[in-house]
């Protein structure tokens, strides 16, 4: 849920908790995705998505994140891959969803441990990281964490996609 100033309730973007968060994923060929009680970062459920290595880019792109980033210290989130420690994880942030130039966007990186992992990426980074100029945190658009160029099926598990208070 969004509320009318366009930021969510408690600055959680996806918690898993309630079914209907299957429908705020962007489904495509080669993954399934499933709550799972598997690990947990925050309630009860979690987001299994297998990957299968036919995508070049396998993973999770969420449908309509939440568009307002201000007023946030960091975007934070659980992740468990037990069969790609030493993997990459790769998050995507885009606030034009248009623009597919690299240059333009935030990217970001985390070594997967095949342990749970709680991952916090401050919001600065993530404004300052793009070469082309300061990422709008008012109109973010687009929100993918991703494996790349995988040569055999992944899990990753993840929980608690939130944005963390000033």
């Amino acid at each position: 849920m969004v509320t009318a100033c366009g930021k969510p309730p408690g600055g959680v973007i996806m918690d898993f908790e309630d079914e209907a968060d299957l429908d705020r994923l962007l489904w495509k060929c080669h993954a399934t995705f499933e709550r799972t009680e598997a690990i947990s970062g925050h309630g009860r459920y979690a987001l299994t998505a297998k990957l299968f290595p036919e995508e070049l880019y396998p993973g999770v792109e969420f449908f309509d994140p939440p568009r307002d980033w201000r007023g946030y210290r960091a975007f934070a989130f659980t992740v468990y891959a037990p069969d790609a420690a030493g993997e990459t994880l790769h998050i995507r942030i885009d606030d034009n969803p248009d623009d597919r130039d690299f240059e333009g966007r935030y990217q970001g990186y985390v070594k997967l441990t095949g342990a749970v992992q709680h991952v916090e990426i401050p919001l600065d980074e993530i404004r300052n990281q793009p070469p082309q100029g300061p990422l709008s945190l008012g109109t973010i658009r687009k929100l993918v964490i991703y494996l790349y160029n995988q040569d055999k099926p992944r899990t990753l598990v993840l929980d608690d996609l939130r944005l963390v208070g000033p």
